[in-house]
């Protein structure tokens, strides 16, 4: 078919009509960008970006050390901008090149390239080894521990922000809080119900109104917006054992720590507290319960609860009880206890009726419990570490720490029926068992239903002392593995001192999804040409110079939509055709100076498709 000279004129005009250059914009930097390193002195891998515009814009990054390069895209719009830069490794240099967008889509990089250096990590960071990782099959993201210290000294607790490698990406010398979690503004809340960014600014800090001596071991953020935690207190208990190995030995009126379940409303002040004395016996004992705990008492710690749980399903709060090898649920209404999962030993008449019954096998109980967790299935996922596996009395002899192991169960509980299930398990069948005599977690993994142990006081490997495998006295091990059976691990790290004295303990990690909130978008470079695909007019497509003749925010390289009307289709193709052999810039989709067979190829391999995609083209 010809295309008549009048047509292929009235096409081409319209076509170049079409193509115009958007007109030039006033968009531009008043102010900055300017760049400073750790800028309150306890974050040394964060920098804080400022640029002012002089019209409402929003910011994004494009970051490089060399080798890789991340952008990252700031949803805001403002004339003045104050933005994180996070994610760097230590004892590195980087290049960050600043981009502003209005609210038209017209964008401007900067001319102002910032450059950021990194220092060594300090000597008193603890050391990490990889055993394994399998970035494929892991929970994306990076692991946040919450805090580290070395057991029995005083010192720098360190909080640390790990990637997939090991690699420390972030850390502090202010949090180092037992229970610190990410926020969806990507804070981290704190134990004291405060907030931190990762540039170490502390925000909205309370003063709790604790209840007794003093709040410790957990907090638990609802969605209404307040706060559950634990606090402890002392009181005097008549009758109270005196052996947990002499079932005949005298009781006498003791002075025993046990627990407040408080929560907190958002200014600190209390809404209600629940003492556990009055929900439990405190005259049934545990291993553990009549020796003095915490060093701020010397009493003996009957209970020493150490999770909290707020379930909305039924106005319900779930309390790891460690030293009663017990978790409990009881009405947050009321007051009343719902059940008990644990070992049934040592529960009096008026408490049988809320003991679950097991069922099914296998089946295990759980011992010396940590952070008991809602799972999306609504079972409960918690960490067994196992101490003794048996209770006071039971006629069982307690298991010794070096043929012990440590796990991370699931449990399904029936309420009706008063039973539970065991559904899952990992670390008893395994070929390298470990024992953490104390702290850890275990986390439902959100997208990939994976499950990460933090084996906080990890003592002993397959028998062996830690120190034997050059790991100190104890040592922590994250574990991630999948939620099948036999699960598969898909990352192994430990966090250690090789001192064969010291034991080196985070008591929770979490898997965090970005370094940022949860509204701010972490692009990498899909096609290695070192343009983030964030700021990339061809994702998909290698094009290091962007060149984009027809400025629609498509490159040429992928964008045959000679007419810009969204789609390459005939139109596209009859106008390709008027212009070959000659030097359009627009239609010359490879810059090599000529309108040529391969554009014609380009043009027919997304036939009938959208250009792009591109990272900055506005939407269509």
């Amino acid at each position: 078919m010809m295309i008549r000279p009048s047509f292929r004129n009235a096409l081409a005009f319209l076509a170049a009509a079409l193509l115009a250059p958007f007109p030039a914009s006033a968009l531009d930097a008043v102010s900055g960008p300017t760049l400073v390193m750790n800028p309150n002195g306890v974050t040394p891998l964060a920098g804080i970006i400022k640029v002012g515009t002089d019209v409402p814009t929003r910011v994004s990054l494009s970051i490089s050390d060399g080798v890789d390069v991340w952008g990252v895209d700031f949803p805001d719009f403002s004339i003045d901008h104050t933005v994180p830069l996070l994610g760097l490794n230590s004892a590195d240099a980087y290049t960050v090149d600043v981009y502003i967008f209005d609210q038209a889509h017209n964008h401007k990089l900067l001319s102002t390239r910032l450059t950021a250096t990194t220092d060594a990590l300090p000597a008193g960071l603890p050391k990490t080894l990889v055993i394994y990782s399998n970035p494929s099959l892991m929970e994306p993201g990076y692991t946040l521990l919450d805090r580290n210290r070395r057991g029995g000294t005083t010192g720098t607790l360190y909080s640390m922000i790990l990637d997939n490698k090991g690699d420390v990406r972030w850390y502090s010398t202010v949090g180092g809080q037992d229970g610190m979690r990410q926020l969806p503004n990507g804070n981290l809340l704190l134990l004291n119900s405060s907030e931190m960014d990762l540039l170490g600014n502390i925000f909205t800090p309370r003063t709790l109104q604790v209840p007794g001596v003093l709040q410790h071991h957990d907090i638990f953020p609802t969605a209404y917006g307040n706060f559950f935690s634990l606090s402890l207190e002392e009181l005097s208990v008549p009758n109270y054992p005196t052996s947990d190995t002499d079932p005949n030995a005298p009781a006498q009126t003791q002075t025993i720590t046990s627990d407040i379940i408080v929560e907190y409303r958002p200014d600190g002040s209390v809404e209600r507290q629940w003492h556990l004395t009055d929900i439990v016996d405190p005259h049934r004992i545990g291993y553990d319960s009549i020796a003095p705990g915490f060093p701020l008492f010397r009493s003996p710690d009957w209970s020493h609860s150490n999770a909290v749980v707020y379930d909305p399903k039924d106005d319900s709060i779930i309390v790891s009880i460690r030293h009663q090898d017990a978790v409990i649920k009881f009405s947050r209404a009321t007051g009343q206890l719902i059940w008990i999962l644990g070992p049934h030993d040592n529960w009096g008449p008026a408490f049988q009726q809320y003991l679950l019954k097991p069922v099914g096998t296998p089946f295990e109980w759980q011992f010396h419990q940590h952070a008991p967790q809602i799972t999306p299935q609504g079972t409960l996922l918690l960490m067994d570490n196992g101490n003794r596996r048996a209770s006071p009395f039971d006629g069982r002899v307690p298991l010794p720490d070096n043929e012990n192991y440590s796990r991370a169960v699931e449990y399904s509980i029936d309420e009706t029926k008063m039973e539970v299930h065991q559904v899952w398990e990992y670390g008893a069948a395994v070929d390298w068992r470990l024992f953490s005599a104390s702290q850890g977690d275990a986390n439902w993994m959100t997208h990939s239903g994976n499950v990460m142990l933090t084996l906080t006081d990890t003592r002993f490997i397959a028998g062996l002392s830690s120190a034997l495998w050059g790991l100190g006295l104890s040592h922590t091990a994250i574990i991630e593995v999948t939620h099948n059976t036999p699960p598969q691990p898909v990352f192994d790290l430990r966090v250690y001192d090789p001192d064969p004295t010291t034991a080196l303990w985070v008591y929770r990690s979490e898997r965090i999804p970005s370094l940022y909130a949860a509204n701010v978008h972490v692009a990498y470079d899909f096609d290695h040409d070192g343009v983030p695909d964030n700021l990339d007019n061809c994702i998909f497509v290698k094009n290091a110079d962007q060149r984009d003749s027809d400025h629609d925010g498509f490159g040429n390289v992928c964008d045959p939509d000679l007419n810009n009307d969204g789609t390459v289709d005939y139109v596209d193709l009859f106008y390709l055709k008027s212009l070959f052999q000659s030097h359009d810039a627009n239609a010359d989709f490879d810059g090599d100076g000529v309108v040529s067979w391969s554009d014609l190829q380009t043009m027919l391999n997304m036939f009938l498709s959208s250009p792009g995609p591109s990272g900055i083209a506005p939407p269509q």
